[in-house]
């Protein structure tokens, strides 16, 4: 894998492990940069170059990019890294309470959150022009979401009995709700709000990845469950590349990769300085196993490329977005 002197190239996570800089990197280390991008609003005349801002959820853009999404603020960076679009959303200018975030194309998302009129819906949002529409109103709370192949996957919490369903909303017959995964546990929730502890994605071939406060699970396309794996997170999360490579946030997997940090502001590098947060590793692999990175609080995960993910690292004091090139022996 070659390391070019821009971009987003390589597998890239927030890992919270500073390698000491003044030696060289070991063979097998992954390699850590903070993306230092601009921060400054829609508008604004300076320019605000920073690697460390807030944790953000984040999505792939479609295009190479990523959208973050924190509290009311929204951030797009391209393919390069560059800021493309930097704004806030006041209270009544977008749903409250956003329970996920993806995108169909650069420049429209689809997100889960509440409508007027429904506990639970699904919204388009055209962030070219600031418009929102409801897609689907769910007669129940939904969490998580993700985008595939002209379909919305969508967390559905069933009332009061400790369960939820991955369900499926075509585009074209956005009417329809049908269920893509069976009946999953729900556990209660544990240091997080009730959306905050189910994540999904799908792969390319369809199969949905579920990642809860205790498992990890996969789920194929006619929903059967092909393989699973207990863990224990406060707040999880899993992200799928388009080569079918998953990232998970989880406590799980043996002997942690060695990492490196090559670049960063001494405001970054004190934010991946060792952490004492629990969701302390993010495995990287297929199915439910993988490699496991040391991390500390992992706010967001989106892959950008083949064999890259971004992942948003830290808490409410400061929060770096990082990229990781993986070995190259």
């Amino acid at each position: 894998m070659t390391r070019g002197p821009r971009g987003i190239v390589g597998i890239v996570l927030a890992v919270g492990m500073l390698a000491a800089c003044s030696a060289p990197p070991a063979p097998d280390a992954w390699l850590l940069t903070p993306l230092r991008h601009d921060n400054r609003l829609d508008g604004a005349d300076s320019p605000w170059h920073t690697d460390v801002t807030f944790p953000m959820r984040l999505t792939s853009d479609t295009a190479g990019g990523l959208w973050g999404h924190s509290a009311g603020s929204w951030l797009h960076l391209d393919a390069d890294g560059e800021t493309l679009r930097r704004f806030n959303l006041l209270d009544g200018e977008a749903p409250l309470e956003l329970r996920g975030i993806a995108a169909l194309t650069p420049d429209v998302l689809v997100v889960s959150a509440p409508a007027a009129d429904a506990s639970g819906a699904v919204h388009e949002f055209d962030t070219a022009t600031g418009s929102w529409r409801v897609l689907h109103r769910a007669d129940g709370i939904l969490g998580d979401l993700a985008v595939h192949d002209g379909a919305v996957y969508v967390v559905q919490f069933a009332t009061g009995d400790g369960e939820f369903t991955v369900r499926r909303l075509q585009l074209d017959a956005p009417d329809v709700l049908v269920d893509a995964t069976p009946p999953l546990p729900w556990p209660p929730a544990v240091g997080s709000t009730l959306h905050g502890t189910v994540a999904i994605d799908v792969a390319p071939d369809g199969a949905i990845h579920v990642a809860t406060q205790t498992e990890r699970i996969v789920v194929g396309v006619d929903g059967t469950i092909l393989d699973r794996a207990p863990h224990d997170v406060t707040r999880p999360d899993v992200a799928v590349g388009p080569d079918g490579v998953a990232a998970w946030v989880t406590t799980a997997g043996g002997e942690v990769a060695p990492t490196h940090v090559t670049a960063g502001s001494p405001e970054a590098r004190a934010v991946l300085a060792p952490t004492s947060c629990a969701d302390s590793r993010v495995l990287v692999g297929r199915g439910v196993d993988g490699v496991p990175l040391a991390l500390g609080c992992v706010a967001g995960l989106a892959w950008v490329g083949p064999a890259t993910v971004v992942a948003s690292l830290g808490g409410e004091g400061g929060a770096v977005l990082t990229r990781l090139d993986g070995p190259t022996g």
